[in-house]
């Protein structure tokens, strides 16, 4: 019974339930709406993201900086130098190899290798430096 009726007809029923059901039917492909159009933008900035580091990996060296037209007359080119001259790998396993020896094992090289890699600091990577 709804205020100030004695007895609550059929057609009160009927539209209060359409109401309802309109209601609810319009709040939730808002809210879908705007749930979907967040993560398609979320996912378009994580794309975007992506290519330029995929960008910067074959336009940069990750050690040296240096520009990949830079290696056009070599032998190798680019991919010669990335993969041989200066490979992360090499670098990492280094950094391995130098955490596994004792302090006092290091060479003059290598500790002042070890304290940068400590400080966080990148200033043994050859910069600009490799022709």
């Amino acid at each position: 019974r709804f205020v100030g009726q004695e007895d609550a007809s059929f057609t009160i029923y009927l539209l209060r339930t359409m109401l309802d059901i309109m209601f609810f039917i319009v709040i939730a492909t808002l809210l879908l709406n705007i749930v979907t159009a967040t993560l398609i933008d979320k996912f378009s900035d994580l794309r975007e993201k992506r290519e330029e580091i995929e960008k910067d990996m074959l336009e940069y060296c990750f050690i040296c900086g240096s520009k990949n037209g830079r290696f056009e007359r070599q032998p190798k080119g680019f991919k010669g130098h990335v993969q041989n001259h200066h490979s992360k790998w090499n670098y990492i396993y280094f950094a391995f190899y130098l955490d596994s020896l004792k302090i006092n094992d290091h060479n003059a090289l290598e500790q002042y290798v070890f304290k940068c890699i400590e400080k966080e600091d990148i200033k043994f990577f050859p910069r600009c430096k490799e022709d």
